[in-house]
C-alpha cells in the first residue's frame, strides 16, 4: 500500500517559505542593529576615526568617499524621469489601477496633481512661517 504524500508537498513548501521569511527578517534585524551600532559609534568617535584614516590612509578614505557619493543624481521623487505633466498623470492613474487612461482622464489627473502640490506647498509654507 502506498502512502499519499500530496498533502505533504504544500506543507513542505510552506515551511520553506516560512524559513526564508525568518532568514530575511533576521537579516533585516541584523542589518538594522549593525547600522544603528555604527551610527552610535560614529556619533561618539566619528571625527577621531575620520582624522585617523585621513592621516594613516588617505587613499583608502578617498575610495570610501567615492563609493558613498552617488555617481548619478539621487532621485527626489517618483516622477523625476517623467518628461511631461501628461506622463505624471498617466503614472498616477496606473498607480491606482487604470492601465489605459484617456487623454481627458490624464488631463484630470494632472489637474488633481497640481491641486495636491499646491496644498502641500501651503502646508510647507505655514510650517516654515512657524519657525521664522
Amino acid at each position: 500500500m502506498t502512502k499519499d504524500n500530496s498533502a505533504a508537498a504544500p506543507i513542505t513548501h510552506l515551511r520553506s517559505k516560512m524559513h526564508r521569511k525568518t532568514q530575511s527578517n533576521a537579516r533585516i534585524k541584523l542589518s538594522a542593529d549593525f547600522i544603528n551600532g555604527l551610527a552610535e559609534q560614529y556619533d561618539l568617535h566619528g571625527d577621531e576615526i575620520l582624522d585617523a584614516v585621513r592621516k594613516e590612509s588617505p587613499v583608502k578614505l578617498a575610495e570610501i568617499i567615492a563609493r558613498l557619493v552617488p555617481q548619478q543624481p539621487v532621485p527626489t521623487g517618483l516622477f523625476d524621469d517623467a518628461d511631461s505633466h501628461q506622463e505624471i498623470g498617466r503614472r498616477m492613474l496606473r498607480a491606482v489601477g487604470m492601465d489605459d487612461p484617456s487623454d481627458e482622464q490624464i488631463t484630470e489627473a494632472v489637474a488633481a496633481h497640481e491641486e495636491l502640490v499646491a496644498k502641500l506647498e501651503a502646508i510647507r509654507d505655514r510650517a516654515q512661517g512657524e519657525f521664522n
